[in-house]
Protein backbone atom coordinates (compact mmCIF):
# COMPACT_ATOMS: atom_id res chain seq x y z
CA UNK A 1 0.00 0.00 0.00
CA UNK A 2 1.47 3.63 -1.04
CA UNK A 3 1.56 5.58 2.47
CA UNK A 4 -1.00 8.56 2.79
CA UNK A 5 -0.12 10.22 6.18
CA UNK A 6 2.90 11.85 7.45
CA UNK A 7 3.28 8.90 10.31
CA UNK A 8 2.88 6.17 7.13
CA UNK A 9 5.70 7.83 4.97
CA UNK A 10 7.79 8.51 7.95
CA UNK A 11 7.77 4.66 9.01
CA UNK A 12 8.41 3.95 4.91
CA UNK A 13 11.08 5.26 4.69
CA UNK A 14 12.92 4.31 8.30
CA UNK A 15 11.96 0.07 8.15
CA UNK A 16 14.14 -0.57 5.25
CA UNK A 17 16.99 1.00 7.51
CA UNK A 18 16.31 -1.55 10.22
CA UNK A 19 19.25 -3.78 10.88
CA UNK A 20 18.48 -7.78 10.66
CA UNK A 21 18.17 -10.51 13.95
CA UNK A 22 21.64 -10.57 15.07
CA UNK A 23 23.44 -14.21 15.84
CA UNK A 24 22.52 -14.43 19.51
CA UNK A 25 18.42 -13.32 18.78
CA UNK A 26 18.96 -16.19 15.89
CA UNK A 27 20.57 -18.96 18.15
CA UNK A 28 17.91 -18.02 21.12
CA UNK A 29 15.17 -18.17 18.90
CA UNK A 30 16.13 -21.28 16.60
CA UNK A 31 16.56 -23.23 20.24
CA UNK A 32 13.29 -22.05 21.92
CA UNK A 33 11.21 -22.47 19.43
CA UNK A 34 12.29 -25.87 18.23
CA UNK A 35 14.70 -27.69 21.04
CA UNK A 36 16.50 -31.01 20.00
CA UNK A 37 14.46 -33.69 18.89
CA UNK A 38 15.19 -37.54 18.00
CA UNK A 39 12.70 -39.59 16.92
CA UNK A 40 12.40 -43.44 17.45
CA UNK A 41 11.38 -46.45 15.31
CA UNK A 42 12.25 -50.12 16.78
CA UNK A 43 15.78 -49.39 17.76
CA UNK A 44 16.92 -46.70 16.08
CA UNK A 45 17.14 -43.32 16.94
CA UNK A 46 17.73 -40.32 13.89
CA UNK A 47 18.53 -36.81 15.04
CA UNK A 48 16.84 -34.16 13.74
CA UNK A 49 19.60 -31.16 13.58
CA UNK A 50 22.19 -33.43 12.03
CA UNK A 51 20.32 -36.16 10.79
CA UNK A 52 22.56 -38.67 12.26
CA UNK A 53 21.01 -42.05 12.85
CA UNK A 54 22.15 -44.54 15.99
CA UNK A 55 21.17 -47.46 17.55
CA UNK A 56 19.81 -47.56 20.89
CA UNK A 57 20.22 -51.34 22.95
CA UNK A 58 17.16 -52.28 24.99
CA UNK A 59 15.26 -48.28 25.16
CA UNK A 60 13.81 -47.38 28.49
CA UNK A 61 11.89 -44.49 29.53
CA UNK A 62 14.97 -42.64 31.09
CA UNK A 63 16.65 -42.83 27.71
CA UNK A 64 14.02 -41.64 25.80
CA UNK A 65 14.28 -38.69 27.91
CA UNK A 66 17.66 -37.59 27.56
CA UNK A 67 19.15 -39.55 25.14
CA UNK A 68 22.84 -37.61 23.67
CA UNK A 69 23.19 -38.16 19.86
CA UNK A 70 26.64 -39.39 19.67
CA UNK A 71 27.54 -36.96 16.07
CA UNK A 72 26.48 -33.75 17.42
CA UNK A 73 26.43 -33.97 21.12
CA UNK A 74 22.69 -32.62 21.52
CA UNK A 75 20.43 -34.31 24.51
CA UNK A 76 17.45 -34.93 22.64
CA UNK A 77 13.76 -35.63 23.59
CA UNK A 78 13.06 -38.46 22.19
CA UNK A 79 9.31 -39.57 20.55
CA UNK A 80 8.55 -42.70 19.04
CA UNK A 81 7.49 -42.27 15.33
CA UNK A 82 8.05 -44.17 11.92
CA UNK A 83 8.97 -40.49 9.94
CA UNK A 84 11.75 -40.01 7.41
CA UNK A 85 10.87 -35.85 7.05
CA UNK A 86 9.63 -33.83 9.75
CA UNK A 87 8.44 -30.20 9.43
CA UNK A 88 8.18 -27.80 12.59
CA UNK A 89 6.42 -24.65 12.75
CA UNK A 90 5.95 -22.15 15.52
CA UNK A 91 6.56 -18.30 16.35
CA UNK A 92 8.24 -15.46 17.98
CA UNK A 93 8.55 -11.57 18.51
CA UNK A 94 11.31 -9.36 19.37
CA UNK A 95 10.48 -6.02 20.99
CA UNK A 96 13.32 -3.30 20.12
CA UNK A 97 13.32 0.22 20.01
CA UNK A 98 13.87 2.58 16.57
CA UNK A 99 14.45 6.13 15.95
CA UNK A 100 11.71 7.03 18.90
CA UNK A 101 9.30 4.67 18.08
CA UNK A 102 8.02 1.16 19.51
CA UNK A 103 8.75 -1.47 17.38
CA UNK A 104 7.35 -5.00 17.61
CA UNK A 105 8.45 -7.51 15.32
CA UNK A 106 6.65 -10.92 14.69
CA UNK A 107 8.59 -13.77 13.21
CA UNK A 108 7.63 -16.90 11.72
CA UNK A 109 9.84 -19.82 12.33
CA UNK A 110 10.07 -23.38 10.50
CA UNK A 111 12.52 -26.03 10.65
CA UNK A 112 12.54 -28.84 7.76
CA UNK A 113 14.70 -31.95 9.34
CA UNK A 114 15.62 -35.34 6.92
CA UNK A 115 16.75 -38.60 8.25
CA UNK A 116 20.65 -38.40 7.33
CA UNK A 117 20.33 -34.37 6.23
CA UNK A 118 21.45 -31.65 8.59
CA UNK A 119 18.03 -30.14 9.07
CA UNK A 120 17.31 -26.47 7.88
CA UNK A 121 15.74 -23.85 10.02
CA UNK A 122 13.89 -20.61 8.42
CA UNK A 123 13.21 -17.22 10.29
CA UNK A 124 10.94 -15.54 8.29
CA UNK A 125 9.46 -11.99 9.41
CA UNK A 126 5.99 -11.47 8.60
CA UNK A 127 5.07 -8.06 9.98
CA UNK A 128 6.38 -5.53 12.19
CA UNK A 129 4.00 -2.81 14.75
CA UNK A 130 5.43 0.36 14.68
CA UNK A 131 3.88 2.81 17.75
CA UNK A 132 4.96 6.29 17.93
CA UNK A 133 5.11 7.99 21.60
CA UNK A 134 1.52 9.23 21.11
CA UNK A 135 0.46 5.54 21.05
CA UNK A 136 -0.53 6.58 16.72
CA UNK A 137 0.59 3.02 14.76
CA UNK A 138 1.43 2.01 11.87
CA UNK A 139 1.65 -1.51 9.92
CA UNK A 140 4.44 -2.67 8.02
CA UNK A 141 4.88 -6.19 6.90
CA UNK A 142 3.46 -9.22 3.91
CA UNK A 143 -0.23 -9.36 2.45
CA UNK A 144 -2.50 -11.90 3.64
CA UNK A 145 -4.74 -13.95 1.09
CA UNK A 146 -7.35 -16.30 2.26
CA UNK A 147 -7.05 -19.54 1.52
CA UNK A 148 -9.91 -22.36 2.13
CA UNK A 149 -11.77 -20.03 4.72
CA UNK A 150 -8.47 -19.16 6.41
CA UNK A 151 -6.22 -16.44 6.32
CA UNK A 152 -2.38 -16.74 5.69
CA UNK A 153 0.89 -14.94 5.23
CA UNK A 154 1.94 -14.49 1.41
CA UNK A 155 6.06 -14.16 0.24
CA UNK A 156 5.02 -10.33 -0.67
CA UNK A 157 7.25 -7.47 0.08
CA UNK A 158 7.68 -5.53 3.24
CA UNK A 159 5.63 -2.70 2.73
CA UNK A 160 2.59 -0.10 4.66
CA UNK A 161 -0.20 -2.04 5.78
CA UNK A 162 -4.12 -0.88 6.66
CA UNK A 163 -6.16 -4.85 6.50
CA UNK A 164 -9.56 -5.38 6.71
CA UNK A 165 -8.55 -8.32 9.48
CA UNK A 166 -6.24 -6.43 11.74
CA UNK A 167 -6.65 -8.68 14.07
CA UNK A 168 -3.82 -11.07 12.19
CA UNK A 169 -1.33 -8.27 12.69
CA UNK A 170 -2.20 -7.75 15.86
CA UNK A 171 -0.76 -11.29 16.91
CA UNK A 172 2.14 -11.84 19.12
CA UNK A 173 4.60 -15.06 18.99
CA UNK A 174 4.49 -17.98 20.94
CA UNK A 175 7.58 -16.71 22.52
CA UNK A 176 8.95 -13.36 23.44
CA UNK A 177 12.91 -12.46 23.11
CA UNK A 178 13.70 -11.72 26.65
CA UNK A 179 16.06 -8.64 25.68
CA UNK A 180 13.51 -5.86 25.17
CA UNK A 181 14.17 -2.00 25.12
CA UNK A 182 11.37 0.06 25.29
CA UNK A 183 10.83 3.98 24.42
CA UNK A 184 11.17 6.48 27.63
CA UNK A 185 7.02 7.37 26.73
CA UNK A 186 6.30 4.36 28.23
CA UNK A 187 8.46 3.30 31.08
CA UNK A 188 7.24 7.71 31.92
CA UNK A 189 3.70 6.19 32.26
CA UNK A 190 4.68 3.40 34.35
CA UNK A 191 5.51 0.44 32.28
CA UNK A 192 6.87 -2.52 34.05
CA UNK A 193 8.97 -5.60 32.36
CA UNK A 194 6.64 -8.56 32.82
CA UNK A 195 4.16 -10.15 35.51
CA UNK A 196 3.41 -13.76 36.31
CA UNK A 197 0.32 -13.42 34.32
CA UNK A 198 -0.43 -12.09 31.53
CA UNK A 199 -3.36 -12.28 29.12
CA UNK A 200 -2.97 -8.91 26.63
CA UNK A 201 -0.46 -9.00 23.63
CA UNK A 202 2.15 -6.55 24.29
CA UNK A 203 1.21 -4.58 21.30
CA UNK A 204 -2.52 -3.84 22.68
CA UNK A 205 -1.36 -3.10 26.24
CA UNK A 206 1.67 -0.54 24.43
CA UNK A 207 -1.01 1.21 22.94
CA UNK A 208 -3.67 1.53 25.87
CA UNK A 209 -1.19 2.78 28.12
CA UNK A 210 -0.18 5.12 25.27
CA UNK A 211 -3.74 6.20 24.38
CA UNK A 212 -5.67 5.46 28.03
CA UNK A 213 -5.03 7.13 30.99
CA UNK A 214 -6.91 4.72 33.66
CA UNK A 215 -4.13 1.96 32.09
CA UNK A 216 -1.15 4.55 33.81
CA UNK A 217 -3.29 4.88 37.07
CA UNK A 218 -3.91 1.35 37.14
CA UNK A 219 -0.22 0.32 36.61
CA UNK A 220 0.98 2.84 39.12
CA UNK A 221 -1.44 1.55 42.09
CA UNK A 222 -0.13 -2.00 41.71
CA UNK A 223 -3.65 -2.67 40.02
CA UNK A 224 -2.25 -4.85 36.86
CA UNK A 225 -4.87 -7.41 36.24
CA UNK A 226 -7.59 -4.55 36.12
CA UNK A 227 -4.52 -2.92 33.84
CA UNK A 228 -4.94 -5.48 31.51
CA UNK A 229 -8.80 -5.72 31.48
CA UNK A 230 -8.81 -1.94 30.84
CA UNK A 231 -6.31 -2.25 28.16
CA UNK A 232 -8.43 -5.07 25.90
CA UNK A 233 -12.09 -4.10 27.36
CA UNK A 234 -11.52 -0.40 28.24
CA UNK A 235 -13.85 0.57 31.89
CA UNK A 236 -17.54 2.26 31.76
CA UNK A 237 -17.66 5.39 34.02
CA UNK A 238 -20.17 3.51 36.23
CA UNK A 239 -17.75 1.51 37.47
CA UNK A 240 -14.77 3.42 37.26
CA UNK A 241 -16.11 4.93 41.06
CA UNK A 242 -15.12 1.56 42.33
CA UNK A 243 -12.08 1.20 41.06
CA UNK A 244 -10.83 4.00 42.92
CA UNK A 245 -11.88 2.57 46.13
CA UNK A 246 -10.43 -0.42 45.37
CA UNK A 247 -7.35 1.82 45.20
CA UNK A 248 -7.76 3.92 48.16
CA UNK A 249 -8.38 1.19 50.45
CA UNK A 250 -5.46 -0.74 49.17
CA UNK A 251 -7.59 -3.38 47.80
CA UNK A 252 -6.07 -5.59 44.95
CA UNK A 253 -8.14 -6.61 42.49
CA UNK A 254 -6.59 -10.55 41.30
CA UNK A 255 -9.15 -11.44 39.27
CA UNK A 256 -10.62 -8.76 37.41
CA UNK A 257 -12.90 -10.43 35.02
CA UNK A 258 -14.82 -11.55 38.20
CA UNK A 259 -15.05 -8.51 39.93
CA UNK A 260 -16.02 -6.57 37.55
CA UNK A 261 -18.81 -9.33 36.75
CA UNK A 262 -19.45 -8.81 40.37
CA UNK A 263 -19.67 -4.96 40.09
CA UNK A 264 -22.45 -5.66 37.15
CA UNK A 265 -24.45 -7.82 39.57
CA UNK A 266 -23.97 -5.29 42.41
CA UNK A 267 -25.39 -2.16 39.82
CA UNK A 268 -28.51 -4.45 38.70
CA UNK A 269 -28.68 -5.14 42.61
CA UNK A 270 -29.70 -1.40 43.03
CA UNK A 271 -26.40 -1.43 46.03
CA UNK A 272 -24.12 1.28 46.28
CA UNK A 273 -20.72 0.44 44.50
CA UNK A 274 -19.02 3.26 46.14
CA UNK A 275 -19.28 1.15 49.36
CA UNK A 276 -15.80 -0.60 50.07
CA UNK A 277 -18.43 -3.44 52.27
CA UNK A 278 -19.76 -4.55 48.52
CA UNK A 279 -16.65 -3.82 46.00
CA UNK A 280 -13.74 -4.98 48.59
CA UNK A 281 -14.77 -8.07 49.23
CA UNK A 282 -12.22 -10.35 52.18
CA UNK A 283 -13.25 -13.54 49.55
CA UNK A 284 -14.12 -12.21 45.83
CA UNK A 285 -15.67 -15.98 44.40
CA UNK A 286 -17.90 -16.25 47.52
CA UNK A 287 -19.34 -12.44 47.23
CA UNK A 288 -19.78 -12.73 43.39
CA UNK A 289 -21.73 -16.58 43.95
CA UNK A 290 -23.53 -15.13 46.91
CA UNK A 291 -24.40 -11.80 44.69
CA UNK A 292 -25.09 -14.12 41.42
CA UNK A 293 -27.19 -16.32 43.13
CA UNK A 294 -29.49 -13.00 44.92
CA UNK A 295 -30.09 -11.77 41.62
CA UNK A 296 -30.89 -15.11 39.28
CA UNK A 297 -33.08 -15.64 42.57
CA UNK A 298 -34.64 -12.36 42.05
CA UNK A 299 -34.95 -12.39 38.05
CA UNK A 300 -36.47 -16.10 38.53
CA UNK A 301 -39.23 -14.55 40.81
CA UNK A 302 -39.89 -11.65 38.06
CA UNK A 303 -40.13 -14.72 35.70
CA UNK A 304 -42.61 -16.71 37.82
CA UNK A 305 -44.75 -13.40 38.37
CA UNK A 306 -44.78 -12.66 34.53
CA UNK A 307 -45.78 -16.04 33.69
CA UNK A 308 -48.59 -15.96 36.39
CA UNK A 309 -49.93 -13.28 34.91
CA UNK A 310 -49.86 -14.66 31.17
CA UNK A 311 -51.84 -17.82 32.39
CA UNK A 312 -54.24 -15.45 33.90
CA UNK A 313 -54.89 -14.52 30.84
CA UNK A 314 -54.88 -17.48 28.95
CA UNK A 315 -57.12 -19.08 31.48
CA UNK A 316 -59.67 -16.15 30.92
CA UNK A 317 -60.09 -16.97 27.17
CA UNK A 318 -59.97 -20.64 28.05
CA UNK A 319 -62.84 -20.95 30.30
CA UNK A 320 -65.05 -18.33 27.93
CA UNK A 321 -64.61 -20.88 25.29
CA UNK A 322 -65.14 -24.18 27.10
CA UNK A 323 -67.29 -22.96 29.93
CA UNK A 324 -70.19 -25.73 28.51
CA UNK A 325 -67.88 -28.51 29.40
CA UNK A 326 -66.22 -27.99 32.40
CA UNK A 327 -68.42 -29.42 34.52
CA UNK A 328 -68.02 -32.78 33.05
CA UNK A 329 -67.31 -35.57 35.41
CA UNK A 330 -66.89 -39.64 34.38
CA UNK A 331 -66.37 -41.93 37.22
CA UNK A 332 -65.88 -45.74 37.66
CA UNK A 333 -65.13 -46.40 41.29
CA UNK A 334 -61.89 -45.09 42.47
CA UNK A 335 -61.09 -43.37 39.06
CA UNK A 336 -62.59 -40.44 38.27
CA UNK A 337 -61.80 -38.51 34.75
CA UNK A 338 -62.52 -34.52 34.28
CA UNK A 339 -61.88 -31.59 31.49
CA UNK A 340 -58.90 -29.21 32.81
CA UNK A 341 -60.23 -26.58 34.06
CA UNK A 342 -58.02 -23.88 33.33
CA UNK A 343 -54.42 -22.86 31.18
CA UNK A 344 -52.77 -23.10 35.12
CA UNK A 345 -53.89 -26.44 35.38
CA UNK A 346 -52.30 -27.42 31.52
CA UNK A 347 -49.19 -26.01 33.39
CA UNK A 348 -49.33 -27.88 36.28
CA UNK A 349 -50.47 -31.03 34.43
CA UNK A 350 -47.50 -30.82 31.94
CA UNK A 351 -45.05 -30.55 34.61
CA UNK A 352 -46.28 -33.57 36.90
CA UNK A 353 -46.68 -35.97 34.10
CA UNK A 354 -43.52 -34.73 32.44
CA UNK A 355 -45.33 -34.09 28.75
CA UNK A 356 -46.10 -31.36 26.26
CA UNK A 357 -49.63 -30.86 27.13
CA UNK A 358 -48.68 -27.37 27.66
CA UNK A 359 -45.99 -26.49 25.68
CA UNK A 360 -47.49 -27.97 22.60
CA UNK A 361 -50.41 -25.22 23.38
CA UNK A 362 -53.44 -27.81 23.72
CA UNK A 363 -55.77 -25.20 25.24
CA UNK A 364 -55.45 -23.94 22.13
CA UNK A 365 -56.36 -26.53 19.54
CA UNK A 366 -60.36 -26.51 18.16
CA UNK A 367 -62.33 -29.65 18.95
CA UNK A 368 -60.06 -30.58 21.30
CA UNK A 369 -61.07 -31.59 24.88
CA UNK A 370 -58.40 -32.43 27.55
CA UNK A 371 -58.94 -34.23 30.63
CA UNK A 372 -57.14 -35.62 33.53
CA UNK A 373 -57.49 -38.81 34.80
CA UNK A 374 -56.79 -40.04 38.44
CA UNK A 375 -57.37 -42.44 40.38
CA UNK A 376 -58.17 -41.93 44.28
CA UNK A 377 -56.79 -38.71 43.53
CA UNK A 378 -53.25 -38.90 42.18
CA UNK A 379 -52.75 -38.00 38.76
CA UNK A 380 -52.75 -41.44 36.27
CA UNK A 381 -52.97 -40.11 32.35
CA UNK A 382 -53.86 -37.80 30.35
CA UNK A 383 -56.65 -37.91 27.64
CA UNK A 384 -57.23 -36.28 24.34
CA UNK A 385 -60.42 -36.20 23.02
CA UNK A 386 -61.36 -35.24 19.49
CA UNK A 387 -65.00 -33.78 19.53
CA UNK A 388 -65.85 -33.90 15.84
CA UNK A 389 -64.75 -37.74 15.30
CA UNK A 390 -65.75 -38.47 18.94
CA UNK A 391 -62.21 -40.92 19.26
CA UNK A 392 -59.51 -40.76 22.13
CA UNK A 393 -56.59 -39.47 20.08
CA UNK A 394 -54.50 -40.42 22.61
CA UNK A 395 -54.02 -41.06 26.40
CA UNK A 396 -50.47 -40.51 28.30
CA UNK A 397 -49.23 -41.20 31.36
CA UNK A 398 -45.94 -40.23 32.88
CA UNK A 399 -43.14 -39.67 30.52
CA UNK A 400 -45.85 -40.39 27.79
CA UNK A 401 -45.90 -44.01 28.53
CA UNK A 402 -49.13 -46.12 29.16
CA UNK A 403 -50.10 -47.25 32.82
CA UNK A 404 -52.07 -50.35 34.01
CA UNK A 405 -54.85 -48.16 34.28
CA UNK A 406 -54.93 -47.39 30.71
CA UNK A 407 -57.59 -49.24 28.90
CA UNK A 408 -59.57 -48.98 31.60
CA UNK A 409 -59.21 -45.03 31.40
CA UNK A 410 -59.89 -45.15 27.30
CA UNK A 411 -63.01 -47.42 27.63
CA UNK A 412 -64.78 -45.46 30.13
CA UNK A 413 -64.09 -42.09 27.84
CA UNK A 414 -65.38 -44.19 25.00
CA UNK A 415 -68.76 -45.92 27.16
CA UNK A 416 -69.37 -42.19 27.89
CA UNK A 417 -68.60 -40.50 24.62
CA UNK A 418 -72.40 -39.76 23.66
CA UNK A 419 -72.47 -37.61 26.46
CA UNK A 420 -69.42 -36.13 25.93
CA UNK A 421 -70.76 -35.12 22.26
CA UNK A 422 -73.90 -33.93 23.20
CA UNK A 423 -72.53 -31.04 25.48
CA UNK A 424 -69.18 -30.46 22.84
CA UNK A 425 -70.80 -29.76 19.90
CA UNK A 426 -69.46 -25.81 20.21
CA UNK A 427 -66.07 -26.12 21.39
Amino acid sequence: MRPRTKLQKQVAGLFPKMRPLTEAQRKWADEKCFGNMGYLCGHKVWCERCGHVFEIDNPTHSQIIGEVCPECGRELKVELSRCRKKRRDSSFSVIITYKGFQVLRFFEATIHAQKGVPAEVYLNELFQNWIAPDGRDVVVGRSLEAVNYNLRFTYSPFEVRESSHPEAYAMEGIYLYPRMSIIPELRLRGWVPDWKVRTVAHYRFMKALLTYPKVETLIKAGQYTLAENAAQYGIPDDIWPSVRICIRRGYIVKDASMWRDMVSILVHLGKDVRNHVYVCPANLKEAHDKWDARLKEIEARKEREAMLRDLAEKDSVYKARMSSVLGITLSDGNLTIIPLQSVTEFYEEGKVMHHCVYNAEYYKRPHCLIMTARVDGERMETVEVDTRSGAVIQSRGKFNKNTTWHDAIVSLVNREMPRILSITNNI
